[in-house]
């Protein structure tokens, strides 16, 4: 569909770059300049749910919005880290619970009109229930179990605002079945 002519690096940092391609639409046969982010890794997030089938969350300051987001745990995969193993990581970073992780894998593509961001989401049990206050806190301001009608609440009352986090949610709660179309 598009012809790719020429690219050129505009920016580069450890998370990500940033193109400026040159493109041709084979139909139309317009050119464009497309910029792109080509995102150096995969992103973890993880779905974890406790005994009272409440969900971990963490309040973390964005600088982006100016406010503290209720997000699920997820970061960016290490070289050479697999999803899993990148999931049990971020998880215990940001909240302090050690999590165990069914091999049930959900990966989408946030914004593919424009990057190659590719977040994968898996879904687990907190392996215990003793409120931990070990975690990272240049990443996390507060670690919140919430109930799932908490969650939807805050999602319409656009509290929970993050897209990553509302998509991730959205597909739990649906292969669960706890969600059902009109």
């Amino acid at each position: 569909m598009f012809n790719l002519n020429s690219r050129t690096k505009l920016l580069e940092n450890k998370w990500y770059r940033v193109f400026l391609d040159k493109i041709t639409n084979n139909c139309t046969k317009i050119d464009y300049d497309f910029y792109t982010i080509d995102f150096l890794n995969d992103s973890v997030g993880t779905v974890v749910e406790n005994k009272k089938g409440e969900i971990l969350f963490v309040n973390s300051y964005r600088y982006i919005t100016g406010s503290l987001s209720l997000e699920i745990p997820a970061g960016s995969l290490e070289k050479e880290e697999n999803i899993k193993k990148g999931g049990i990581r971020e998880c215990f970073e940001e909240t302090g619970y050690k999590a165990s992780f069914s091999d049930d894998i959900f990966t989408f593509y946030p914004s593919n009109g424009v990057s190659t961001q590719t977040f994968h989401v898996i879904f687990g049990k907190v392996d215990s229930e003793i409120e931990q206050n070990v975690f990272d806190k240049t990443e996390t301001a507060e670690v919140v179990w919430l109930k799932k009608n908490e969650i939807i609440e805050k999602i319409l009352n656009n509290i929970i605002i993050d897209s990553l986090t509302i998509v991730s949610l959205f597909i739990y709660f649906l292969k669960k079945g706890e969600i059902g179309f009109l």
